[in-house]
């Protein structure tokens, strides 16, 4: 985990579901989840990783710079913003929330994931390359160029053309690129013989020369993007162009949130977040539960009469 290996996200107890919870409740679970990586590990996730919600809203965002995230990424934004992304080369961003009380002080980098219009999701595999276990979309791959059903190299064109387009689509100079999805590898092995062959046709057919493909992880990405582009940085101390919606530097600013999210054009998830009364009335009762035990262990360690053994044992408890 300290040399990057392997990579934690957001460091919650749970992932957190924007539309069922409150801010207390979204705040208790990173505790938890914080306190137990830092002890642990002495790891403090950088990145928020909120790929499969249904929209994000500007509270989290807020809370992000809180809970000590520099990034946002996620992918469930509705297709006519994605669209509007592409030609505003605006899949990166500055969300700026709470502008009027905190300025520019919560500001976060926030990164929606696209892999363009014929993709078959924001979030996971790249077309043609589905050949996990659970997703047989594309299986089997053929990897051996002596093997008659060999397209590989078919199959390394068309992501060079499609990551070629994505780049002439945002002002950036990295890509994310997710291999994987949910559930996915089951046998892993499957997948990282894929990768490690594409990487060897990609510098076969010398797209290395224009285009670096290697291995990552988000806070790796986060950390190329944030030391190349300045820009967040000049961001953050950016007065100019405030009422355009544009930061100086020409990284688009974003007050909203995503919501309604439109994954269609004749759907929309917006009932989704009317829903589940009863589960939402349940984390408001155990919210209720875990604050008022939290007043009450403050007022048994604040006691001017206790001792120290008596402190001691509450906080154990």
């Amino acid at each position: 985990m300290q040399n990057g290996q392997l990579d934690l996200v957001n460091g919650g107890w749970l992932p957190p579901d924007e539309a069922l919870t409150q801010y207390d409740a979204l705040l208790d679970s990173f505790q938890v989840g914080q306190q137990f990586l830092w002890k642990e590990f002495e790891y403090q996730p950088r990145v928020s990783w909120q790929l499969d919600v249904n929209g994000v809203s500007q509270g989290y965002a807020r809370l992000a710079k809180d809970v000590g995230f520099d990034m946002l990424i996620f992918s469930s934004v509705s297709k006519s913003e994605k669209e509007a992304m592409r030609e505003k080369q605006s899949h990166t961003q500055v969300w700026r929330t709470a502008s009027k009380n905190f300025g520019q002080r919560k500001d976060v980098l926030a990164v929606t994931l696209d892999q363009g219009r014929n993709s078959l999701n924001s979030y996971c595999w790249p077309k043609g390359f589905w050949a996990d276990e659970n997703y047989l979309i594309d299986s089997p791959i053929a990897l051996n160029k002596t093997q008659s059903e060999y397209k590989f190299d078919d199959l390394v064109k068309s992501l060079y053309a499609d990551i070629t387009e994505r780049f002439e689509q945002d002002t950036t100079s990295h890509l994310f690129q997710p291999f994987g999805c949910d559930m996915a590898f089951v046998d892993a092995k499957v997948n990282y013989k894929i990768m490690d062959r594409l990487m060897e046709v990609w510098k076969e057919l010398g797209f290395d020369k224009d285009v670096e493909i290697k291995y990552s992880t988000p806070t790796i990405f986060y950390q190329s993007v944030a030391q190349q582009n300045e820009q967040f940085a000049a961001a953050k101390n950016a007065t100019k162009n405030e009422t355009s919606g544009e930061s100086k530097d020409g990284w688009k600013l974003r007050r909203d949130d995503t919501f309604p999210y439109q994954p269609t054009k004749s759907t929309y998830l917006s009932g989704y977040y009317s829903a589940r009364p009863h589960l939402k009335q349940k984390v408001r009762e155990f919210s209720q539960s875990v604050h008022s035990s939290l007043r009450l262990l403050s007022q048994q360690v604040l006691k001017k009469d206790a001792d120290a053994s008596q402190t001691a044992e509450v906080l154990q408890f």
